[in-house]
C-alpha cells in the first residue's frame, strides 16, 4: 500500500514539474520566439494607423492606402477611390517579415478608421463642436 501511495505522488509531482515546464516554455516562445513580436507590433503599427488616420482626416486629407511592389516614401498613385486619394504605403520588402506585418496591418487599419471617419462625418462634427463649445476645464457628459 505504501509502494502505491509512493509511485502516485512522484506521479503527481513529476506531473506538475511537467506542465511547469511546458507553460514556462510556451510563454518564453510566446514572447521571445519566432511569433513573439506580432503582439507588439501588432498594438504599435493600430496606434499609429488610426493616429495617422484622424491626423490626415482632420487635416482634410482623404486618403487610403495600398501596397506597392518597393517604395522607398509613399506617393499618391494618381487615382481616386470616390472622395479617398489612393496611396502607395512606404514599403522596402529587405526589412524582413516583421516590416511587412506591420505594413500590412498599417494599411487595413488606417483605411477601416479613414472609411469610418468619412461615413460618420456629421456625427464627429457635432462631437467636435459640443466639445469645442464646453467650457475649460470641465468635461460635457454625452
Amino acid at each position: 500500500m505504501k509502494e502505491r501511495i509512493r509511485i502516485v505522488t512522484w506521479i503527481l509531482v513529476l506531473g506538475a514539474l511537467l506542465s511547469s515546464v511546458v507553460m514556462n516554455a510556451r510563454f518564453w516562445l510566446q514572447v521571445y520566439g519566432p511569433g513573439g513580436w506580432r503582439d507588439e507590433v501588432y498594438g504599435l503599427s493600430a496606434y499609429e494607423a488610426g493616429r495617422q488616420a484622424q491626423d490626415d482626416y482632420n487635416g482634410k486629407q482623404l486618403r487610403l492606402y495600398v501596397f506597392g511592389a518597393n517604395s522607398e516614401k509613399e506617393y499618391f498613385t494618381g487615382t481616386n477611390d470616390g472622395p479617398f486619394e489612393v496611396w502607395v504605403v512606404q514599403f522596402l520588402p529587405l526589412l524582413g517579415q516583421a516590416n511587412r506585418y506591420s505594413t500590412s496591418h498599417f494599411v487595413q487599419i488606417y483605411n477601416r478608421k479613414m472609411r469610418y471617419m468619412y461615413e460618420h462625418r456629421e456625427r464627429l462634427a457635432e462631437e467636435r463642436k459640443r466639445t469645442e463649445e464646453a467650457p475649460k476645464g470641465t468635461r460635457e457628459s454625452k
